[in-house]
């Protein structure tokens, strides 16, 4: 893969962040049947439960993400595993401070989806 994971991740997280941002329903592409996403300590598995999740269940109506550090490695069967550190800001609430990893294949055509996907908000206690 070379140096093109680099490219790849923060093409896909910038594409991502603002997708989410515009139109949730527009990720659906990313996701397949194999996905599983972990959001909050919820964890769904497939294109439909994930996007039902994403356009239905969370509660905001608009967010915007700001991705403060992105780090990206090559997997070893070609895929690429991204951890994103940032901020958000949902609706009229307080700016949160949120960890998402994501790990993406290719498919059998060369796209690229999120096969699994991790996301927290970083909740300090004590």
């Amino acid at each position: 893969m070379g140096d093109d994971y680099e490219e790849v991740g923060n093409h896909f997280v910038t594409h991502y962040f603002t997708t989410f941002d515009n139109d949730r329903s527009e990720l659906a592409p990313l996701y397949n049947e194999n996905s599983v996403c972990t959001y909050e300590g919820e964890q769904m598995k497939g294109q439909e439960q994930i996007m039902t999740y994403l356009t239905e269940k969370l509660s905001f109506r608009q967010v915007a993400h700001e991705g403060t550090t992105i780090d990206c490695q090559p997997v070893y069967d070609g895929g690429v595993f991204i951890t994103v550190m940032g901020q958000l800001k949902p609706d009229d609430d307080p700016v949160l401070p949120f960890v998402q990893s994501f790990m993406l294949q290719q498919d059998g055509e060369g796209s690229w989806f999120i096969l699994h996907e991790v996301f927290r908000i970083v909740v300090h206690n004590g």
